[in-house]
């Protein structure tokens, strides 16, 4: 999932090709790790964490780039 960046940004969810996108449009967060959902972003357990306690903060957007998603959505998740 890290070297699939090539596909150009939705607005939607791309569930054909990010593993994060079916977790996101999934009604089943206890099941998929997910511990919180905010209105831009979600934190989810990493299934295979580098230490313990790791956890990623996902942006709802779906986009290649950090710098492509909205400032609301960066200020959210920072």
């Amino acid at each position: 999932y890290i070297l699939n960046t090539g596909h150009k940004p939705v607005t939607g969810l791309d569930q054909e090709s990010c593993v994060f996108c079916k977790r996101i449009a999934a009604d089943t967060d206890t099941a998929n790790y997910i511990i919180r959902r905010f209105k831009h972003n979600l934190v989810i357990l990493n299934r295979y964490p580098y230490n313990t306690g790791h956890l990623l903060i996902i942006p709802l957007e779906h986009r290649a780039h950090l710098d492509d998603v909205s400032l609301d959505v960066r200020i959210e998740l920072m």
